[in-house]
């Protein structure tokens, strides 16, 4: 793990660069920029794990099956929107944090549904 002087330094070079390129921004402005891409770097990381992880699941193919056909046609249709539209801006690389927030969630919800129902599935995984 990097030591924090480290981050310090870091963060001094990303104020200098935001400073020269945002020269009538305040510090504290120039540092609410840089904590809001800190941000957006993380939720990339914690999205990018929660998928491989997910993409892991020995049903993946079936939950995900599952989540396209299945739970989403239970959503209601603000949500179907909501999901539909978040899932569009992470596959052109525009998400927000909240947007990656709402598809891992929603897939956490459709991937229990679907192992709560595994005794009630028929031979192609669908829930009768």
């Amino acid at each position: 793990m990097k030591s924090k002087q480290f981050l310090y330094d870091k963060m001094d070079e990303m104020y200098q660069v935001m400073s020269k390129a945002y020269p009538q921004s305040t510090p504290a402005e120039i540092y609410g920029m840089i904590a809001d891409e800190l941000d957006a770097i993380l939720a990339v990381k914690e999205f990018n794990r929660f998928a491989r992880e997910a993409a892991s699941h020995k049903e993946f193919r079936k939950i995900q099956d599952y989540a396209i056909n299945g739970y989403f046609q239970k959503q209601g249709a603000d949500r179907k929107q909501a999901i539909a539209a978040s899932y569009a801006r992470i596959e052109n690389n525009t998400a927000s944090r909240h947007d990656m927030e709402l598809v891992m969630d929603y897939w956490n919800a459709c991937r229990k549904e679907f192992e709560g129902n595994a005794g009630s599935r028929g031979t192609e995984g669908n829930v009768v």
